[in-house]
């Protein structure tokens, strides 16, 4: 408890429960240090994050006439190792004991799980890799510009989706405009009835982090002002909204689907709290206060429990007096089933068949773990039955193990009810069995070493698994698809493919190398599976408060548009980048006087950068392009960027580059008010890229110099562009960059936006 006492007043885990700490604790290593003893060395790919407990250690460095040198202090409290997640380069200095201290190892796998769920961390951890990066002596790539300004459009009819869960100590929300992409919004209210309550609401080009209300109705107050307040504000008036979905974790067996929230509702949601978990509570109270704060707006109720409530007696009885079941709702409610739903509905996009036709197993593997047999769009069966412990162990709960355990526990050794609650639900599972300080990660590492325990812990939890989906491919009498989703479903091959051996005869066939190039963060479905596989095997990615907003439309009639928004990943917005000339100081006098400086016209989408008023011709051996637009500020050399069309006017051939790449590039003669200057290299045609923030990366599961492919559906004509470079930058904001040609090729319109799907190549 001393430890998790020490990182609840750290303020990159204040976001996280007291369970939570300790569970983090148990994944990750203390160890001691002593004066001089290497933490990490130089060159080492980085494998963990280090927090400093106790004393301190200190970066340092190897000069190149062999004098070592410290280029960095870490006090109690300091923190390292996180860089690599975003660059992916190895560590680049060796991390020294300056005293005696005890460090923190907390594994990356365990790290990025850490990001994925508690926004708190993802936010202070790009703000301290910003920081460093800031430090770095490489000059910041110079950007293209944003797109010129068009006329705006006359407004279409858009479905705008505000998505709430409300919980007991924070609110997590997000906005969704289906026509307009731009507009997204995600946000949290953190630290609910702590004096350090704060909200922050990050947009596609805006962030902003200010203090929260520490009650919930003020904290809801502050969330639609925030939608509705200042220039960045996308809505003008609550009212504005679509809908408002609320996030439920159990609806009971009074609600077996999404449903349109009356005072009748309300009243129904109140009468489970008999079976319902305490953050119903949290739930509901978050409801009724939006629904006085926006009374004309269409309330949406969303169950995790709706999902279940098709299973058939057979599958949710429990052996027990029915009485039981009647007079006081025992039986088997399941969980997870907004994940469930959403997975079921995005590997049968990926398969491209209707839900309805197909049999699916899904396995949500995360903090906890349930499976969901669903044959023809409806859950026939699920392993989760009146609470989450029900069905496979996970990593810290027991999961099944009879009741006959239980009276063990309890007669035999004489622990209290309580004392046996917490130890099945927080002392067993995979860690306890493996006898393992750690989380997965380090169940994995104990038994590559040969750790008996460990091997065979991780044996019973795959086997668990395994046992599961043959008993659900017998309950749907054959099977078309199996998918993955959840922290370790999406994350762990080896638990994939260990839970997948063997089960050829069931038709279940993994390919092993696409099994282990699933790409990290993004949201969809990848198959797994070998191309004569019977059984398709997927991995899915969800976006819970997507699916939400989708069940909204849904329940509102608006089929089509719920499909849409479903459909959807994380937007990245796309500029369009018109011919432009970025001048040296030397050649702004040039072309335009004597001790001239470029003149401010317009700011552009990335910060530092703006277009000038002062323009160019471009001169080459057949043609002539006018009203070329200067940006600023001025660079060390000039460099011309044009279209490919324009290439064939000015009868030039111009490699496509990088902005700064220039060497063997050709020239061109620039004319400007007050003279000419001839150029002997410096035109290229601009290579498509994105630009990202280290929370984006973060966000996107990328790193500097990866290529990914973003698909652009916006547009009239969808396409999908490959070979775009990640740039990230603590100045950059996220904007994809195309030539006009390339936006030409798709059609694009004023603030599209693309959506990422896959990595290409790694950095």
């Amino acid at each position: 408890m001393e430890l998790v006492g020490f990182l609840s007043e750290h303020e990159f885990f204040q976001g996280m429960s007291p369970d939570e700490l300790a569970r983090l604790c148990e994944q990750s290593e203390v160890r001691t240090f002593r004066p001089g003893e290497a933490i990490i060395h130089f060159g080492e790919p980085g494998r963990f994050l280090g927090v400093v407990l106790e004393g301190e250690a200190e970066a340092v460095r190897t000069a190149e006439e062999g004098r070592r040198e410290t280029v960095g202090e870490l006090p109690t409290g300091s923190y390292f190792g996180e860089m690599s997640l975003v660059s992916g380069e190895p560590t680049s200095a060796d991390v020294v004991a300056a005293s005696v201290c005890r460090i923190l190892l907390i594994p990356h796998e365990v790290f990025r799980s850490l990001l994925a769920v508690e926004p708190t961390a993802l936010q202070h951890i790009a703000r301290t890799i910003t920081l460093r990066l800031r430090q770095r002596p490489e000059e910041v790539e110079q950007v293209r510009p944003a797109p010129a300004e068009q006329p705006a459009e006359a407004a279409l009819p858009s479905a705008k989706v505000l998505v709430v869960d409300c919980g007991p100590t924070r609110i997590q929300y997000s906005y969704y405009d289906a026509e307009h992409e731009f507009n997204d919004l995600t946000g949290l209210v953190d630290q609910l009835g702590t004096t350090r309550a704060s909200h922050t609401a990050t947009g596609l080009r805006t962030k902003s982090v200010t203090e929260a209300p520490t009650e919930h109705a003020g904290a809801l107050r502050a969330v639609l002002e925030r939608l509705t307040e200042g220039p960045a504000a996308p809505l003008q008036s609550p009212q504005e909204l679509t809908a408002i979905a609320h996030r439920f974790a159990h609806g009971g067996e009074a609600f077996s689907q999404s449903v349109l929230v009356d005072d009748e509702v309300v009243q129904r949601i109140g009468g489970v709290s008999s079976v319902a978990p305490p953050e119903n509570a949290t739930n509901l109270l978050g409801l009724e206060t939006l629904r006085k704060l926006a009374p004309e707006v269409p309330h949406v109720a969303v169950f995790d429990t709706a999902f279940h409530q098709r299973m058939p007696p057979r599958a949710f009885l429990y052996g027990l007096p029915r009485k039981l079941y009647v007079e006081q709702g025992l039986r088997r409610y399941g969980c997870h089933g907004i994940v469930h739903h959403q997975a079921a509905l995005l590997a049968a996009e990926h398969v491209g068949r209707p839900l309805d036709e197909l049999k699916i197993v899904t396995c949500h593997l995360g903090a906890e773990v349930s499976l969901c047999a669903i044959d023809r769009g409806r859950a026939i069966d699920t392993s989760a039955g009146l609470t989450p412990l029900e069905g496979p162990m996970s990593l810290y709960s027991s999961g099944c193990v009879g009741p006959g355990v239980v009276l063990h526990l309890v007669e035999r050794l004489g622990l209290a009810w309580d004392e046996a609650a917490a130890l099945l639900r927080d002392g067993g599972g995979v860690r306890a069995l493996a006898d393992v300080e750690g989380g997965f990660a380090e169940v994995r590492e104990a038994a590559e070493k040969g750790d008996e325990a460990a091997v065979t812990a991780r044996e019973a939890f795959c086997y668990q698994i395994k046992r599961y989906v043959g008993a659900y491919m017998a309950v749907l009498a054959g099977l078309d698809a199996m998918v993955f989703t959840g922290e370790i479903g999406h994350g762990d091959a080896q638990v994939r493919a260990q839970i997948c051996q063997g089960l050829d005869c069931l038709g279940i066939r993994l390919d092993a190398h696409s099994n282990q190039e699933v790409a990290p963060g993004v949201v969809g479905a990848s198959e797994v599976s070998e191309a004569t596989s019977p059984v398709q095997v997927l991995v899915v990615a969800t976006d819970e408060h997507r699916m939400m907003a989708s069940e909204a439309m849904r329940v509102l009639g608006w089929e089509s548009m719920a499909a849409a928004i479903r459909g959807k990943r994380h937007p990245i917005p796309i500029s369009t980048s018109a011919h432009h000339v970025h001048l040296s100081q030397e050649h702004v006098e040039t072309l335009f006087g004597p001790g001239h400086e470029l003149t401010f016209k317009a700011q552009l989408s990335q910060p530092g950068q703006f277009a000038c008023e002062e323009s160019v011709t471009l001169v080459g051996p057949r043609g002539r392009v006018e009203r070329v637009r200067v940006l600023g500020p001025a660079r060390e050399q000039t460099q011309v960027e044009v279209s490919r069309t324009e290439e064939f006017k000015l009868g030039i051939n111009a490699p496509t580059r990088h902005s700064g790449n220039l060497e063997g590039s050709p020239g061109l003669v620039l004319e400007g008010t007050a003279g000419r200057v001839e150029l002997g290299q410096g035109v290229i045609c601009a290579a498509r890229h994105v630009h990202m923030s280290p929370e984006d990366a973060l966000r996107f599961g990328v790193r500097d110099k990866d290529v990914i492919e973003v698909r652009v559906a916006a547009g009239r004509r969808p396409l999908v562009f490959g070979d775009v470079l990640v740039r990230v930058h603590p100045d950059f904001r996220l904007d994809m960059h195309v030539d006009t040609d390339e936006a030409n090729a798709a059609e694009l319109e004023r603030d599209a936006v693309g959506f990422m799907t896959g990595i290409q190549g790694r950095a």
